[in-house]
């Protein structure tokens, strides 16, 4: 049912309302811009035929500290002076109001991840990091297999091999 597409000019963004100003702001404001100049890529999600969007998230990169991931993910993680682990952010997702608890979100989610996952094959990404914006947010990606990094409650990874490996589960079935 859903179209998920990089977004364009074309795309209807006028009538979107997450509920929460920072994002739908950022969506309205600055998504188009930031995609046209390689500062993050967003996805949008439309139904066929319509260019009206109902949900998006955006994608960049970004570095990380070793000293933010949780112990249990630090193998392999060279601690030298200076060293930040390359990682993709999941810098924005969002779902309009009249379509929030309905899937979507997981949806854009999984598109991410896939998005992520491809685009680690040719340039390294140690995980995927989000800075949730609140605590419900926090708890859409706790129940999606996101963890705790440790400088902040709300900062928050899924590390590359469970991804890959949540994907190659899903193609088995």
């Amino acid at each position: 049912m859903w179209l998920i597409q990089p977004i364009q000019p074309k795309h209807d963004v006028s009538g979107f309302d997450c509920g929460k100003p920072p994002l739908t702001g950022w969506l309205k404001n600055h998504a188009l811009a930031n995609d046209q100049n390689d500062i993050s890529k967003t996805h949008v999600a439309v139904l066929p035929d319509s260019n009206v969007v109902w949900g998006y998230y955006a994608l960049s990169s970004v570095a990380v500290i070793p000293a933010e991931i949780p112990d249990s993910k630090k193998e392999r993680i060279p601690q030298r002076d200076g060293f930040q682990v390359p990682c993709i952010l999941l810098g924005r997702l969002a779902i309009d109001s009249r379509q929030q608890k309905k899937g979507l979100g997981a949806l854009l989610l999984a598109h991410a991840l896939q998005r992520a996952l491809e685009s680690a094959r040719s340039v390294a990404a140690y995980a995927v990091v989000v800075d949730a914006l609140d605590e419900e947010a926090k708890a859409f990606y706790l129940k999606h297999g996101f963890i705790e990094m440790t400088d902040d409650k709300l900062h928050l990874m899924m590390h590359m091999r469970k991804i890959r490996e949540t994907f190659a589960a899903a193609d088995k079935q």
